[in-house]
């Protein structure tokens, strides 16, 4: 072979060496390539569950207060450390911030406790934090029954260094919608088989006011979303929450905004889901608590009594 293209063959089987050892060092989350064609799912889950209608609250006039809580440090309770957990939040945050949003508070870390989503009848703080604001945003470790905290500082719950499901209760002041950036926080699975769908169990007692909560089914991947700028060899991160801010400030409802967020963000073998208060109106015509809008960007449901709680997963 001359020997020029023999030198020229040998630099370009290392330059797509090359270009494969950074294709395959990004985050395994870009490893399949996903197309978004439709919202349209075959089942809506809808449970006749007991007791979600709202309680009787001191909601204030203000539609646009938020605030968000997240752990990457669970080094004190000998867990797994996050890395995205703060960037996803803030991303939230600060999108909000910057269409006017009142910031309540941006709790993180050792400043992040379980008893800022506990009931204020268990002795719990919610009332001046998880309900005291229209929106809120949690990232950190999760289970079907709980959202985790990096501290046990809770003296008086049951359940030390995680929020259970039996100690909140969220609408009975302010909130409408909930993030869990969480594992399983939405998983659906029965106890044992046969039994009722096993998020009835858990969050009927939960929605008193609350039109949706967003979360996963699964597990999670702790990431930002990938945005390639020159692929396969050049990319940066955006933060989760600020792409779901601006699918919102595009017109989508929230609940259209947070599957194409979970979409753009995870890999498909991680499935996300949403769980909102459901109502049949006139006719066919039926509102599900994840068909609001971000206020000012379209209608947004009042609570409404005598509903059920309505669920749905996707791939993403």
């Amino acid at each position: 072979m001359n020997p020029f293209l023999e030198k020229l063959h040998f630099l370009s089987d290392i330059f797509i060496a090359f270009l494969l050892m950074l294709y395959l060092s990004a985050p395994n989350f870009i490893l399949t390539a996903k197309a978004l064609t439709s919202f349209d799912f075959p089942v809506v889950n809808d449970f006749p569950s007991r007791g979600v209608d709202p309680i009787p609250n001191g909601d204030d006039e203000n539609d646009k207060e938020m605030g968000v809580i997240w752990v990457e440090d669970y080094s004190n309770i000998g867990g797994n450390n996050l890395v995205a957990a703060q960037e996803n939040a803030e991303g939230f945050f600060l999108a909000l911030a910057e269409i006017g949003w009142a910031e309540v508070f941006n709790c993180g870390d050792y400043d992040a406790v379980e008893r800022q989503f506990e009931a204020k009848e268990l002795i719990g703080l919610d009332h001046l934090y998880a309900d005291d604001v229209d929106f809120v945003w949690f990232a950190g470790h999760g289970d079907r029954d709980s959202i985790w905290f990096g501290r046990k500082a809770d003296p008086y719950g049951e359940h030390v260094g995680y929020a259970h499901y039996s100690e909140i209760i969220l609408g009975d002041r302010d909130i409408e919608w909930i993030v869990f950036d969480s594992c399983l926080t939405l998983n659906n699975t029965p106890l044992e088989p046969g039994d009722d769908p096993y998020i009835i169990y858990r969050w009927e007692s939960v929605f008193k006011g609350l039109h949706a909560a967003f979360g996963f089914a699964t597990e999670v991947q702790d990431c930002q979303i990938l945005v390639w700028i020159v692929w396969p060899i050049w990319y940066t991160y955006e933060s989760a929450g600020k792409r779901f801010v601006n699918y919102m400030k595009e017109g989508y409802t929230i609940g259209d905004a947070w599957i194409r967020t979970t979409q753009d963000w995870q890999d498909s073998f991680i499935w996300a889901a949403m769980l909102g208060v459901g109502k049949q109106l006139e006719g066919e015509e039926y509102y599900y608590g994840w068909d609001d809008h971000l206020p000012g960007y379209g209608s947004v449901g009042e609570d409404l009594e005598d509903t059920w709680l309505a669920w749905r997963e996707w791939q993403c």
